[in-house]
């Protein structure tokens, strides 16, 4: 499970953008290897376009800031966004 989150949890981590959790059980053993959890705190990711150095900053400031971009960042021109950039295209046409 992915959780994109428009509020942090606490500032007990206030550099932990994301945080990846693990159920345990009752003996404090790890419950399932396969079943975690993922939470992204957005409001904690603070770069802006001239600071993304992996493609890690670059989702995080995507998903952040995709609903008031006007235009593709010169600093995101890689392949894999063009995708996500097509259909954002898509989604801000007018009905007619």
């Amino acid at each position: 499970m992915i959780g994109i989150l428009d509020f942090s949890f606490d500032n007990s981590y206030p550099d932990s953008v994301i945080t990846k959790v693990q159920l345990m059980d009752n003996r404090g053993d790890v419950f399932n290897d396969v079943l975690n959890f993922v939470y992204i705190e957005l409001p904690k990711f603070s770069k802006n376009k001239e600071n993304l150095e992996t493609f890690t900053d670059m989702w995080l400031f995507l998903i952040k800031n995709l609903y008031q971009l006007q235009e593709r960042p010169i600093e995101i021109q890689s392949a894999i966004f063009d995708r996500l950039f097509a259909t954002a295209e898509l989604c801000n046409l007018d009905d007619m």
